[in-house]
């Protein structure tokens, strides 16, 4: 594997714990009623990142389906926990699991 694809392979595994500790946080936070009751600037100081940063990604998490609902400010619900197993973290794995089937197909 080439520098430049094993960097981008680095990145987005980065990318994808860091989404999961976000969910993480956000599952340890909640109460008896299933909300989780944290501010964006309560997340980003849990998992160092800025506040931009967990606005972003929550909205990345929402891009297939609804992982993060915000319900009102500061409260929101976890609709799934494993980021690898729905949503749009588990489509992009798919895809990259099928590139990677076709590619050894064409070699045989």
């Amino acid at each position: 594997m080439d520098e430049k694809v094993q960097n981008e392979s680095s990145l987005f595994v980065e990318s994808v714990k860091n989404h999961q500790r976000l969910v993480n946080i956000l599952v340890e936070a909640r109460g008896e009623d299933n909300i989780s009751r944290l501010s964006q600037p309560e997340m980003a100081r849990s998992i160092g990142h800025s506040q931009t940063w967990v606005a972003q990604a929550i909205r990345r998490l929402n891009t297939a389906d609804m992982c993060i609902e915000m319900i009102a400010p500061a409260e929101y619900i976890v609709h799934y926990t494993n980021i690898l197993a729905c949503g749009i973290f588990s489509e992009i794995l798919k895809l990259i699991i099928d590139c990677s089937e076709n590619e050894i197909e064409k070699l045989k």
